[in-house]
């Protein structure tokens, strides 16, 4: 497959109006060099919709105040909207929603559990396993853990066809394996890992699982209860949301054998120099103000409800979509792309990515590198499966 030839897009007959879609995104508005903004960045960072922008334009204006303490009506206030965010996010991952701790992002969460949970317990001769295709995020935590710990890091490796190797994998999950790291969705390939049937042969060697859903969750209908994983980790800006927002989902055995991670204000019950302090419930696993802006995550649950609707709208397409689009469903900032052949330019450059645009020379930076031979023999096969998976935007931000 010649990657330098652009694959034409063809919309569905009952498509949603794209045109429409992309006025709730005021940055698409712009242009760039003259020419109309199309965005392929969205494995990186979603674009935030008005209602978005709105929300937390709200929050300042009319409740702004710390949440779980001040007992004045905007502290009730910012404090049902904060909390209204994290039971809208335990809906949309169908999990309780006291098991799902509100953080900056799925780098904080990984670390998280890096810190609360590995640390204290791995030993020199236990392995941690990681898949080849992680994000940064789902490797580095390990590294530091491993080097802290005397744990060593094991590497599952995909197959050439961007795929994970089941097979391997499974033979890697040894004895010695305490815990596996694993992408449900990859950010350099677009790769859907099957993480249930992963979870299951995982927790029959008695192996906790750690699953990145940052790429999952903008794009999939994800059910954490299903997956059957012990932590699940999102960001919130993948999916149009705010930035610095996130969750992590963990079993609730492990939360409560999980001691604090950071000290501070909302994780303490009670506090005296004369004896130990006492820890609230364990949603509260970092300090106060919390790790997610209280702005943005009373504002994540706009985006919540209309990525839910996304999801939903690409396997079932309901007929609100003709009715009402603006209030019933997601307004993704990949509909800028994904439009019926309205985008320019090839889909992946055969030697420059897009930002190397005529008369803009490519540097000696990762703006200006090839994609190499294995990586484009991958990102060939994903192409060849297609899908609704942010693997193209993936692609362009590691080449």
């Amino acid at each position: 497959m010649n990657l330098s030839t652009p694959r034409p897009i063809e919309a569905p007959a009952d498509a949603p109006d794209w045109a429409r879609v992309r006025l709730d995104f005021p940055l698409l508005m712009r242009e760039v060099h003259g020419k109309p903004l199309v965005y392929f960045d969205n494995a990186n960072t979603g674009q935030k919709p008005v209602q978005v922008i709105g929300a937390v334009d709200e929050f300042y204006r009319r409740y702004n105040a710390n949440v779980s303490r001040a007992v004045h009506a905007l502290g009730t206030e910012a404090t049902d909207a904060y909390e209204g965010a994290r039971n809208k996010l335990a809906r949309f991952l169908n999990v309780r929603s006291n098991d799902l701790v509100l953080c900056s992002g799925t780098t904080f969460a990984i670390n998280l559990v890096a810190y609360s949970w590995a640390l204290p317990r791995l030993k020199a001769g236990d392995v941690i396993l990681v898949s080849r295709m992680e994000h940064h995020a789902n490797i580095v935590p390990w590294q530091l853990v491993a080097q802290r710990t005397g744990a060593t890091i094991r590497v599952a490796e995909i197959t050439p066809d961007g795929a994970l190797d089941l097979d391997a994998l499974r033979a890697a999950m040894t004895a010695e394996v305490k815990l596996l790291a694993v992408a449900h969705v990859s950010n350099v390939l677009g790769t859907i890992n099957p993480v249930r049937e992963i979870c299951r042969e995982a927790r029959k060697r008695g192996i906790v699982t750690v699953v990145d859903g940052s790429q999952a969750a903008p794009h999939r209908k994800v059910d954490v209860t299903a997956i059957g994983c012990d932590f699940y980790a999102i960001t919130g800006h993948k999916m149009c949301g705010p930035t610095g927002t996130g969750a992590l989902w963990a079993r609730r055995e492990h939360l409560d054998a999980m001691p604090p991670f950071l000290g501070g204000g909302e994780m303490i019950k009670e506090v005296s120099f004369d004896a130990p302090y006492s820890t609230m419930p364990r949603t509260s696993l970092k300090p106060a103000p919390p790790t997610s802006p209280v702005s943005s995550a009373s504002a994540w649950r706009r985006t919540i409800c209309r990525t839910s609707a996304w999801t939903t709208w690409k396997r079932a397409k309901p007929s609100c979509w003709r009715t009402s689009p603006k209030s019933c469903a997601g307004s993704m900032a990949c509909a800028s792309w994904r439009s019926a052949g309205k985008g320019r330019g090839g889909v992946i450059p055969d030697r420059r990515r897009p930002c190397a645009r005529s008369g803009y020379p490519a540097g000696s930076g990762r703006c200006g590198r090839a994609l190499g031979p294995a990586l484009r023999a991958s990102a060939a096969a994903v192409l060849r499966r297609g899908g609704d998976l942010p693997c193209v935007a993936g692609v362009l931000q590691h080449a």
